[in-house]
């Protein structure tokens, strides 16, 4: 253990010091003063590539990784259409692909290094446009998947065992009108 007097402790504390004040120099240039000192929540957006990567702190780990912007679908597990494009929410995620995975041996869960991963999983956009403008700020490479055209109408319902006893059948045991599945998708 080195002594707390020694002179190489205040060399490592001053450094330390020198190097914390360089940061802090560089997030004031890039968010301004307000913002770097005082940590306030006020929306920053910047125009070039550096000042992103200054202040973020990633320096540019992403450029050139690949990234799918998409509309997610809802889940098997909900009936409402949130953080989907029928919503209201914002309905854009970008996948990045993944750089290593192995399976972790004591849960046997799937485990990453890629710390982007667990970011962009949280990272939702309002529309398709800032996803590719962030996209394109963090110097990723990105491909957009159009969503899927849901239908808007309630498909009609086919007939079910208890329309065998209608009294709007016909003395053939056909409904008036025919069966609709062999209508041919009319409406």
């Amino acid at each position: 253990m080195r002594e707390s007097f020694g002179y190489s402790f205040h060399l490592d504390k001053e450094l330390r010091i020198k190097n914390e004040m360089r940061n802090l120099r560089e997030l004031t240039r890039v968010l301004g003063r307000r913002n770097a000192v005082f940590g306030e929540n006020t929306r920053f957006v910047s125009t070039t590539q550096t000042d992103i990567h200054a202040a973020d702190g990633s320096l540019g780990i992403a450029k050139g990784r690949r990234a799918i912007i998409y509309s997610p679908s809802k889940t098997p597990m909900q009936s409402g259409v949130a953080q989907t494009l029928a919503g209201n929410a914002p309905a854009w995620k970008i996948s990045l692909d993944t750089e290593g995975k192995w399976i972790n041996p004591l849960m046997g869960w799937t485990s990453t290094a890629d710390t982007s991963e667990t970011v962009t999983r949280q990272m939702y956009f309002k529309t398709k446009d800032e996803a590719i403008a962030f996209a394109e700020k963090a110097g990723l490479e990105y491909k957009v998947e159009e969503p899927a055209e849901v239908p808007r109408y309630r498909p009609k319902r086919y007939p079910g065992y208890g329309s065998n006893f209608d009294v709007n059948r016909l003395p053939g045991g056909t409904p008036r009108g025919g069966l609709r599945s062999e209508q041919g998708g009319k409406k």
